[in-house]
Formats: structure tokens, sequence, C-alpha cells
């Protein structure tokens, strides 16, 4: 999670030229992993926990580690979180995880190109993913129009559109 507000202005604070990447998944894969990953803390149906996710964080302080475990949906409203990085920082890449993975050494290349070196040739790193179930299309499609407007905003701010 880009940690909200406080974080960049720490970061700029010690670092005000630093180039900042960063690589965004599709927020309801976000989502749906990060779920499966909080499972030995969290008490809650995943229907239970997306429903009252904003009354939920409500009763929280934005810097407590719960705040970030719980805050499923809200961690993929990237436009909202990368707003502070934008207005402090003037160098930001963006890179989509998807493509990422598909696409490795392009996207290796641009991650060169960005922080000043010229490309290079680069070792498959292996990937392990983690073994959960596949969400119901359903609610993935439901999921997925929550983010759409979102996802719009963040596309304009950077110039740049994903598959998602």
């Amino acid at each position: 999670m880009l940690c909200g507000e406080f974080c960049a202005e720490r970061i700029y604070k010690d670092f005000p030229n630093v180039k900042i990447i960063l690589i965004l998944r599709n927020p309801v894969d976000r989502l749906w992993s990060h779920w499966w990953h909080v499972q030995k803390h969290e008490t809650w149906s995943f229907d239970k926990a997306i429903a009252y996710e904003p009354q939920r964080l409500a009763q929280m302080k934005k810097t407590d580690f719960d705040y970030l475990r719980y805050s499923y949906q809200r961690q993929g409203e990237y436009y909202t979180n990368l707003q502070p990085y934008l207005r402090l920082f003037e160098s930001i890449l963006v890179l989509q995880t998807e493509r990422y993975f598909k696409e490795r050494q392009s996207e290796i290349n641009r991650v060169f190109s960005f922080i000043g070196l010229e490309p290079e040739q680069i070792n498959e790193i292996p990937f392990r993913q983690q073994p959960y179930p596949d969400m119901d299309d359903t609610l993935k499609t439901i999921l997925h129009y929550n983010y759409v407007d979102m996802n719009e905003l963040l596309f304009e701010a950077i110039g740049e559109r994903f598959d998602w």
C-alpha cells in the first residue's frame, strides 16, 4: 500500500528528488490475494469483510497495522492513494504487474531508462504464486465495477491505460 499521505511526506522530507517506481496489480486480484494472505488473522467471512470494510476501518487509525491488514478494497483505490505522491514528487513511474510478468524484459528496460541506466538483459527470475482458489466470476465482476471510475482517474493521472 502507498500508506497514505504521512508516508509520502516522510519520504519527501528526506528524499525530495527520489524517483518513485510503483507496480500496481489489478485491484480486484490484489484484493483477493490480500484476503487469502491474512486468513490467519481474519475472523470475518470474505463477504462480511468487504461489506463492512468502511465501518471497520473508521474505528482504526490509518497508522495502525490492522488498518493495512483489513483494508482490502481501500488499498486498491490507487488513484486516491497516489495523490500525495503525485503532489510531492516529479518523477514517478507506474508499472502494471500483469504486463511486468508477461513482458518482463521490456518493463525492466522502462525501469532502467527511468533511472538513467542503459537497458540490460536480465535473467529470468522465478515467480512463486500462492495457491488459493479462484474468485467467483460474478463476485469478480461486481468488484471490478466498484473500481472502474477510480481506475479511469488513475489512467488519466499517469497517462497510461492498463487492461483492467
